[in-house]
Parts: structure tokens; C-alpha cells; sequence
């Protein structure tokens, strides 16, 4: 019955209108991407006629600026290690600032960087590559290995080998047991045996680590604190902490559960990286 009380042009310029705005889209160099195969130009190609009214409704959008609005590419700014916070542009300078106010609670943090993770050491063409899921673990690692600590030399099932960058000298920590990061926990645990002593590392999100730390001193607070601070930045963040354990037996070990363990850890350090953005998004 509407068909009726609608004039048949003005159907039509509705018609030709989105013809019209569809060959705009087509046309709009920003639209397009290089394919990787054969390097041609691949331009947009609407598909319906009903994707401008659909775009033209569209007011507001919310991403969750994860490979959509980012270019999947980190970079290293900021650290804060018992209250004092280290951040900038310079990767290089920060790690400088870090070690002028060297720690034991510093050179342990460095170590759960590169013993708390699931990253692999490949030896490509006489070079080490480190292969992982995740750009936060090869980030973190990747400053490591600049820094006067530690470098992630190798790995394999039950130890992981360590180098020092001040002397070259190589450290084999062998790994008893690894609790992976899981979406619900949102952390991840490593019980290694360093010399006579069997230490957990951990690392995971405010929300789930948080609850877990003891004896927090005024410097652990002011930590948390640049935390939240790297956070209102849109860095993405991580909390370091470790506890030392018992020596248990391998059977212990084996009987083990996450809820055994991730508790009572004593902050490390806080971390802040930034996903960088697309080129044109602000």
C-alpha cells in the first residue's frame, strides 16, 4: 500500500543516488591496499547497494584498539621499580636511569622478564630470533637483552638459559613448573630452582595481581600508582611479582596447583607499552 504514496522518481534518484555514493567509496584512494603477492592496486568494491544508508546511520564507533586502529607494533615506555618511575621515548636512556638506582628488587624483575614467558630462541642464519605468541613477552624481552642484566640466551622443556650482559657469562635455571597465562586468571607463573633456592615468577594485570601482593611498602603503592598512570596514557600494563618457595620434591612439584602458588608474591615492578596507532588515527 505505501508503494502508493511514494512517487516512482523519487524511488529512482534514491536508486541512483547510492549508485552514486557506492562509486565514491570505490573510488576513494584511501580505500585501497597493495596486494602482497603481486603488488596491483586493489580497490574497494561495494558489494550492496545498501552500504551507504548503512554508513550513512553509522554516529558513533567504538573499537577496542586491538589490530583494527593499531599497528601491532610496541614500544618500551615506562617502568616503575619501588616508587621510582622511568619513562620516556628513549628505550636506551630509561634503562641508563634504571640501573644508576640499581636493586636486588631490579635485578629481579629483569629476570622475570626473561624466565616468565613462552617465548622460543630460534638460531636463524647464526642469529638468535625469538619466536612468541605475544608482542608484550617479545617487547619486554627485547629490553631485557638491552639493558645490564639479562639476555634470554636459550630455552628447551625443563631449563631456560640466561646471559649476563655485563660479563657474558651464561646461567642455566631449570624450570619446574609452568602455570600458563589463561584468560580467566589472567597471569602467568613459573617455578624455577636458582641455586639452592626455588622461586616462583609472575606476571599478569592489575586486576588479578593486585590481589596477590603482601607486605606492599609505601614505594610498591607509589609503583601501583604509575601504574594507573600508564594506564590513563592508553599504555598497555603489567604487573611483576615473585615469592620463594619451599623445596619441594618433584612429586610435590607435580601435584602442584595454580591456587598453591599465585598468592603472597612481593611486587617486582610495574611496565608500560605502547600499541602504536595507525598512520591517520589520532
Amino acid at each position: 500500500m505505501l508503494m502508493r504514496l511514494i512517487p516512482l522518481d523519487l524511488i529512482i534518484n534514491t536508486e541512483l543516488g547510492k549508485i552514486v555514493v557506492s562509486k565514491f567509496i570505490e573510488s576513494d584512494h584511501e580505500m585501497t591496499k597493495i596486494d602482497d603477492q603481486t603488488g596491483d592496486l586493489i580497490a574497494c568494491k561495494v558489494q550492496s547497494m545498501q552500504l551507504p544508508e548503512d554508513l550513512g546511520a553509522v554516529n558513533h564507533i567504538f573499537c577496542d584498539k586491538t589490530g583494527t586502529l593499531t599497528k601491532n607494533e610496541l614500544v618500551f615506555r615506562g617502568i616503575s621499580i619501588s616508587g621510582n618511575l622511568f619513562q620516556g621515548s628513549d628505550t636506551a636512556k630509561i634503562l641508563d636511569q634504571v640501573y644508576i638506582k640499581n636493586s636486588f628488587t631490579t635485578e629481579m624483575l629483569f629476570k622475570c622478564f626473561v624466565l616468565c614467558h613462552d617465548v622460543i630462541p630460534m638460531n636463524v642464519k647464526g642469529k638468535i630470533v625469538m619466536s612468541g605468541t605475544s608482542q608484550d613477552e617479545l617487547i619486554v624481552i627485547e629490553v631485557a637483552g638491552m639493558s645490564k642484566y639479562f639476555t634470554l640466551e636459550a630455552r628447551d622443556s625443563e631449563s631456560i638459559t640466561l646471559r649476563d650482559n655485563q660479563n657474558n657469562s651464561l646461567e642455566v635455571v631449570k624450570v619446574l613448573k609452568t602455570f600458563e597465562f589463561s584468560s580467566d586468571r589472567k597471569m602467568m607463573t613459573v617455578i624455577v630452582r636458582i641455586g639452592s633456592k626455588t622461586l616462583a615468577f609472575c606476571k599478569g594485570a592489575d586486576t588479578s595481581m593486585e590481589p596477590r601482593l603482601i607486605n606492599l611498602t609505601d614505594q610498591d603503592k607509589a609503583s601501583l600508582d604509575d601504574l594507573d598512570d600508564f594506564a590513563d596514557q592508553g599504555l598497555r600494563t603489567l604487573v611483576y611479582a615473585y615469592r620463594e618457595l619451599p623445596n619441594y620434591t618433584p612429586d610435590q612439584i607435580e601435584k602442584l596447583r595454580n591456587e598453591d602458588i599465585e598468592k603472597d608474591f612481593t611486587l617486582l615492578g610495574v611496565t608500560g607499552v605502547e600499541d602504536l596507532l595507525q598512520d591517520d588515527v589520532k
